[in-house]
């Protein structure tokens, strides 16, 4: 403790004079009480000045009280070791009174002496988008000077940021200047010489260097002993993109072309960026100059310009272009706009051709004008002016038409350009006019085309008025004949020309296909009244009866009305008729003599389209002749459209007892398209109406056993009367098939037999039908039906007929229909025939199997049993063979198909066995490589390629291959391949293998192609070709380095992205040691970490450049200013190096206020008599740093310094914690004199380099008395 010294001094001053105190005592800081005792009025001053050497320099004339009986403490500035001090007391106006003031000097002590400072930043790093750092100055004073002042300053700036742009600068603690020269200058309060102050970084969009604050202190006694620090401002603004315009035209001849690179905004950095120019359809040294170079941007720089020089030539050629191309930026990136296309436009005039767009245009009065085009071959290059030449034709005049230019004027890009004629809408009647318009002389490099000249014809509407029409109402055009001549008339010349619409209406199904020739207008000339044009029916093969057509006309032109008739009929007659059967109703009928006669009738199966005569033939039976009946007709017609004729037979009615007689009816020899139907015959009974007189008489056959041989003899079989039977007689003989025999097996018995009235015999012969079927053992049963009355049977009343069979066994035949089906479900059906038919049913079980390489799942066989029935030759049943669909693109395949056969009448064996065709429906599979790419490292000796096809084949497929050279070289870098790859049925992969070079250059992947080629039984699929990419296994040296030196991760906020970069891919796997030190933060992993997402390495694969991690600061409670983490490389493996930068800071931004520090008494009353309170602090939120509270006690007049006693004076909250340590308290010191209470007051200066929310406030300690009140005693006299 400095020693006290006191000082009294007292004086009087009148009005306005003054009162003087020099303390001339050598001290450096002084304290002083004033006990006053003057009037209100009085001003007390004090006047400070210094002297060195004799020199003095009046500094300032302060006011420091205007009060009555007033002590007021001193504390104003540090002095000189060897000074002097003047205390002035001025006594104002008192009205002539004089006043006494008693100045006392209670103490003087040793002022502090500061020996250096402590420059402090809670970041030394701040991002440029509102980055901020509370930065603390405080003055390490080596003498304890209780409280009293130290004056220091500080000086924020003059580095690359300046103050005021790229910085703000906030006094928390002290005074700052406005911004001047670039830096902002501090200053401490004259009561408290720490500074605190806040740097707020300012953002803009500049790309630019980090830029820094350089802060600087002193103090009032020394310039030199604070650590000076600097704080960088981190730029966050992306670099600018380099864009070239995007296109540009020049002129061949203009020498040169200009392209503008810019930037897309102002950059703080050097920017530099390669441009080349390339060829597009215009060729370096032919149509440009090649230029390639580097563009060079320094800050601020304005866009910079590229020149391209352009070569004149004299070829007549296409506009032409080439490109320029940005590459390879530095301190930017490449816009969208990254290359520009320059197209050179050709000055040499090519040649060109000029010519009408049409031949022949038309231009009506008072309608439609004509529009003329001209065209020209190609774009001029130039202005081209074409002469219209105009000849007038067959009357025309310039007073018919308007419109027509003297020239046309083509620009440099026009290819056509048109004009409108008009026709003169006049009175006159001028059919016929017409123009010619042809080209004048042409400019040099024009030359005429063709159409070269151009008809416009005048189309006149002053015109009689006409009638049209047809002159015949109805016409016929034969299919294959003749055809319908159609005239159109006009009922006066229609002195102009006039077209006349043709309209068609198709009728009873006809249509367009069905005729030719008919127009779709008919043409008048002015001298015209008669046209004609020809109807051609198309001569097809449909029956189309009946077709007709409607012609009318269409909409008339001015002038023209529809005369009669107006409308007209074509027939179109059809050539082709439909084939159609004709047969009777029935096959019997009756006409009875005297009565009714048999109408029948003959029916066609369908209309025959055309008139048929069908004729009638008869024959008499039983004796019958052309007497005993009539025709009504010998033949029926039948028109286009009946089906149905009828005719009578009429029996004739004689007096001849001649029962049985009947008639036979066929047909005669039927037209063409006509045949017979099932009913071809008809028999028509004559029922007699004459009854003779009766005679017994027996009946019977000559023999009872006959033989008929097929193709061989007949049996005639004789009946015999016993007598002349005197009447006619018939004998109905019955026929009975015996061991299968049928009708079908014979011929010649007749239903009965007719004996004349002396006959007594008669004979038929009966015969064997020489059929196909094999039917032995077959005979007949003849017998006699109902006889007649006087008629009875005798001995022989039966009769055998053996049928003698000619016939070997038949022979079965399978057959399939079709025989070659579709893979796709295709059926195919199994029939069975006989070679011819037996009396026996056959029956044939069908079996398929298949011929190699076909199995049983490519068909299904539905059924197995064919019956041929008895008298059949075709079988009966079902039995199909279905073909089984697949994807295999294979050969045909074969199944063959046998039976087995049955029958009990014989055959000549099993059928032979047939073969059935399965054709494959399948596309034939695609061969192609498994991938369009593939990767080899160098060193793996050979590569393999699949070659696939898309889809089993059930043939050889065969494809060709080949290696070819790209960066790859064959020899050098890998052995050429070719060759053919077979696969056999059912292969699907095929190997194809490349031996690889294994060579010790460090060189990029290189490539080579590997290409099918020549497919059979296949097609080629994609890819066909695959490109091998040698991936090389020198690996190259590489460096790794961090992409910036600097980062910010905020608690609460934005987390920072790290990234680590190698300087070219490393062709293989490396790790990356991450070593992490902390800066004052603890290490992640620990307890309480301040951050996290640092990785103990990070791993590049072989084509990596770029890696990146997450460093996240924790959010924790704590006022933690000013931690950081400093990442570096471990031991990098064989091959990388570090490279710059190696290290990186990661600034971890706390996101808390500074604390608050508030003090605690406990109790905050004690008693006199030797009572203790204990003084505490704590914090409102923890700190990262140690805070030290300093404590002092001042009693509160009229308690004085000796009523208690302060024991200790620090108390310390350690780091991460809110409560003090340390043991402060304050001891009553008890006296016998009875008083008030008295109160101390507790006050502390706070420390902490984070920084703190200021001092705490101050607390009152009552001191209670306990001593008794005094007496009050009067002394004895």
């Amino acid at each position: 403790m400095p020693a006290r010294h006191t000082f009294r001094a007292a004086g009087t001053a009148r009005d306005g004079g003054f009162f003087d105190h020099k303390q001339s005592r050598p001290v450096t800081k002084y304290a002083a009480v004033f006990h006053c005792d003057f009037p209100s009025t009085t001003e007390l001053y004090e006047d400070i000045a210094t002297c060195d050497q004799g020199v003095t320099t009046v500094s300032m004339m302060t006011k420091l009280h205007t009060q009555r009986r007033e002590e007021q403490a001193i504390d104003r500035g540090i002095f000189r070791a060897r000074g002097t001090r003047l205390i002035r007391a001025q006594v104002g106006s008192t009205r002539g009174i004089s006043a006494a003031l008693a100045l006392t000097f209670v103490t003087a002590i040793a002022a502090p002496i500061v020996e250096a400072g402590t420059i402090s930043a809670s970041r030394t790093q701040i991002v440029e988008a509102g980055g901020i750092t509370t930065v603390t100055i405080t003055p390490l004073i080596s003498v304890d000077g209780e409280g009293l002042p130290v004056s220091i300053s500080a000086v924020v700036g003059g580095g690359t940021a300046e103050a005021g742009v790229d910085f703000v600068v906030t006094a928390l603690e002290g005074v700052a200047s406005p911004p001047s020269n670039g830096s902002v200058r501090l200053v401490s309060h004259f009561s408290k010489a720490r500074i605190t102050a806040r740097i707020t970084a300012v953002s803009d969009s500049a790309d630019e260097p980090n830029e820094t604050i350089p802060i600087s202190a002193e103090s009032s006694e020394s310039s030199d002993n604070f650590n000076n620090i600097t704080v960088t401002i981190t730029d966050d603004d992306p670099a600018p993109k380099v864009s070239v315009s995007s296109s540009e035209t020049v002129v061949e001849g203009a020498g040169n072309v200009s392209l503008t690179v810019s930037l897309s905004k102002e950059s703080g950095k050097k920017v530099t960026v390669d441009y080349a120019t390339s060829n597009g359809t215009a060729v370096a040294g032919q149509d440009y100059r090649a230029k390639s170079g580097t563009l060079t941007f320094d800050p601020g720089d304005e866009p910079k310009k590229i020149s391209v020089s352009i070569i004149d030539d004299s070829v007549s050629e296409s506009d032409e272009n080439f490109k320029v191309r940005l590459s390879n930026p530095s301190n930017a990136t490449l816009g969208s706009a990254a290359s520009s296309t320059v197209t050179i436009r050709d000055n040499d005039l090519p040649d060109v051709t000029v010519s009408y767009a049409s031949a022949t245009y038309e231009a009506t009065e008072g309608g439609a004008s004509a529009t003329v085009t001209v065209k020209l071959s190609a774009e001029p290059k130039r202005q081209v002016n074409i002469p219209i030449v105009v000849t007038h034709k067959a009357g025309a005049s310039n007073s018919d038409h308007s419109g027509i230019p003297a020239k046309l004027t083509f620009g440099d890009n026009d290819t056509t350009r048109t004009f409108t004629v008009t026709a003169t809408d006049d009175s006159v009647n001028d059919d016929g006019e017409w123009l010619s318009l042809s080209f004048g002389n042409l400019p040099a490099g024009v030359k005429a085309g063709s159409p070269a000249s151009e008809r416009v014809d005048l189309i006149d509407n002053d015109a009689p008025n006409v009638t049209v029409s047809y002159v015949s109402a109805n016409y016929q055009a034969t299919e294959g004949g003749a055809s319908a001549t159609v005239t159109v008339n006009l009922s006066a010349k229609p002195e102009r020309q006039v077209r006349i619409p043709i309209a068609v209406t198709h009728k009873a199904g006809a249509s367009s296909a069905d005729y030719s020739g008919i127009p779709a207008n008919v043409m008048f000339g002015g001298s015209d009244t008669s046209k004609t044009f020809t109807v051609t029916a198309t001569d097809d093969t449909v029956d189309d009866d009946g077709e007709w057509l409607s012609l009318s006309f269409g909409s008339l032109p001015t002038g023209v009305t529809l005369g009669n008739p107006g409308t007209e009929r074509v027939d179109l007659i059809d050539n082709d008729v439909p084939n159609v059967t004709v047969s009777y109703v029935s096959a019997n009928y009756q006409a009875t003599e005297g009565g009714a006669s048999a109408t029948v009738t003959v029916r066609l199966n369908g209309r025959p389209e055309r008139r048929v005569d069908i004729p009638i033939r008869a024959s008499g039976g039983g004796g019958a002749d052309s007497g005993d009946y009539e025709l009504s007709a010998s033949r029926v017609t039948f028109s286009a459209t009946q089906t149905s004729r009828s005719f009578k037979v009429t029996a004739t009615d004689d007096d001849v007892d001649d029962d049985g007689e009947w008639l036979s009816l066929s047909f005669g020899r039927l037209p063409a398209g006509v045949a017979a139907g099932s009913t071809a015959t008809e028999r028509v009974d004559l029922i007699d109406n004459d009854v003779p007189s009766v005679r017994d008489v027996t009946v019977s056959y000559a023999s009872a056993d006959y033989e008929a041989t097929e193709g061989g003899s007949s049996a005639t079989v004789t009946v015999y009367l016993s007598a002349k039977p005197q009447r006619q007689v018939r004998i109905p003989i019955v026929v009975t098939g015996k061991a299968g025999a049928s009708s079908a097996d014979y011929s010649g018995v007749p239903p009965g037999l007719t004996f004349g009235s002396s006959d007594t015999a008669k004979t038929f012969t009966l015969t064997a039908t020489d059929d196909t079927v094999d039917d032995d053992g077959e005979w007949l049963a003849l017998s006699f039906g109902s006889l007649p009355p006087g008629v009875t049977a005798g001995g022989v009343a039966t009769e055998r007929v053996d049928l003698i069979d000619d016939e070997a066994d038949p022979t079965v035949t399978l057959a399939l229909s079709p025989d070659s089906i579709s893979e796709n479900g295709g059926v195919s059906t199994v029939t069975a025939s006989l070679s011819h038919a037996s009396s026996a049913a056959t029956t044939v079980t069908v079996s398929a199997s298949p011929v190699s390489p076909a199995v049983s799942g490519d068909f299904t066989l539905s059924g197995a049993t064919l019956t041929i029935a008895a008298g059949s030759t075709s079988s009966t049943g079902t039995v199909t063979i279905t073909a089984n669909d697949n994807e295999i693109d294979a050969p045909d395949k074969e199944v063959t198909v046998s039976g087995t056969a049955s029958n009990p009448q014989g055959l000549q064996g099993d059928p032979d066995a047939v073969t059935l065709t399965i054709e494959d429906d399948d596309d034939p599979p695609a061969v192609s490589l498994s991938s369009s790419a593939k990767t080899v490292d160098e060193g793996a000796g050979s590569v393999t390629l699949t070659a696939r096809l898309s889809a089993a084949s059930g043939r050889s497929v065969t494809v060709d291959y080949a290696t070819a050279n790209g960066t790859a070289k064959s020899g050098a870098d890998y052995t050429a391949a070719s060759g053919t790859l077979t696969f056999t049925a059912g292969q699907e992969e095929k190997a194809i293998l490349v031996s690889i070079t294994d060579d010790a250059i460090d060189e990029p992947g290189e490539t080579f192609t590997v290409r099918l080629s020549s497919p059979s039984n296949a097609a080629l699929g994609s890819p066909s070709s695959s490109v091998v990419t040698i991936q090389d296994n020198d690996v190259p040296d590489v460096t790794v380095s961090y992409v910036s030196a600097d980062y910010n991760a905020t608690e609460g906020g934005s987390s920072a992205t790290v990234t680590v970069t190698l300087s070219a891919a490393p062709q293989r796997q490396v790790t990356i040691p991450i070593v992490s030190s902390p800066g004052g933060a603890t290490a992640q992993g620990q307890a309480g970490a301040d951050y996290s997402g640092i990785p103990a390495s990070v791993t590049f694969g072989k084509t990596d450049t770029s890696k990146t991690f997450t460093v996240t600061a924790a959010d924790d409670a704590i006022d933690d200013d000013g931690e950081w983490v400093e990442l570096n490389f471990g031991t990098l493996p064989d091959g990388v190096t570090a490279g710059s930068p190696a290290t990186e800071r990661v600034d971890l931004i706390d996101d808390e206020p500074d604390p608050a520090v508030t003090l605690a008494l406990s109790p905050d009353s004690i008693s006199e008599n030797g009572g203790v309170s204990t003084v505490t602090a704590s914090l409102n939120h923890k700190s990262s740093a140690v805070t030290t509270i300093t404590v002092s006690a001042a009693p509160v007049s009229p308690a004085v310094s000796g009523d208690f006693t302060l024991s200790g004076a620090t108390l310390t909250i350690a780091a991460g914690s809110t409560s003090s340590t340390g043991t402060v308290t304050i001891t009553a010191n008890d006296n016998e004199i009875d008083a008030p209470d008295k109160e101390v007051t507790i006050s502390a200066a706070a420390r902490n380099p984070q920084g703190l929310a200021g001092d705490p406030a101050s607390l009152t300690l009552t001191i209670e008395d306990d001593d008794e009140a005094p007496q009050v005693l009067l002394s004895s006299a």
